[in-house]
């Protein structure tokens, strides 16, 4: 169910959006800022790199601060509700995931545990990136999910 693998990641710039939001909030903001992120990476006619990903940081029961957008080959005007960013480079221990959201939790244990048996320690805060498009792909089952951690 879950694949692990090792990457060398390279640094580059994101696009990206953030926020304050409770779980409920997550679905319907993640929708409006990959439709915003991408309207304004299409306006400035830059590469983009890698998949629409999020990072979410727990504040507090069921409240997250987020961080969406997706990789960039370029700083672009980010405009006023986008903001540039940067993906770190590095190793870093990703699981894929396919399947349902409820089964996520389980992708970063497997990340964390993978990182403990080889000895290593997270270099700063996990992401998802997320391969399937739900306008394309309304099963949800079928939904492929990355979630990247990376280690020193």
């Amino acid at each position: 169910m879950y694949e692990v693998e090792t990457r060398q990641l390279q640094q580059h710039p994101t696009l990206v959006r953030h926020a304050k939001l409770e779980v409920d909030e997550l679905g319907t903001w993640l929708g409006e800022t990959y439709g915003l992120v991408m309207a304004q990476v299409d306006a400035a006619a830059v590469p983009t790199i890698g998949m629409p990903f999020a990072r979410y940081r727990p504040l507090s029961e069921g409240v997250f601060e987020v961080e969406a957008g997706i990789g960039i080959a370029e700083d672009i005007d980010p405009g006023p509700e986008l903001d540039v960013g940067t993906l770190p480079g590095g190793p870093a221990v990703v699981v894929s995931y396919v399947g349902t959201y409820d089964g996520i939790a389980a992708a970063y244990e497997t990340a964390f545990e993978w990182l403990r048996e080889h000895g290593h320690e997270p270099a700063g805060a996990p992401w998802e990136a997320y391969h399937t498009d739900p306008d394309v792909e309304p099963d949800q089952s079928r939904h492929r999910t990355e979630v990247v951690q990376p280690y020193r």
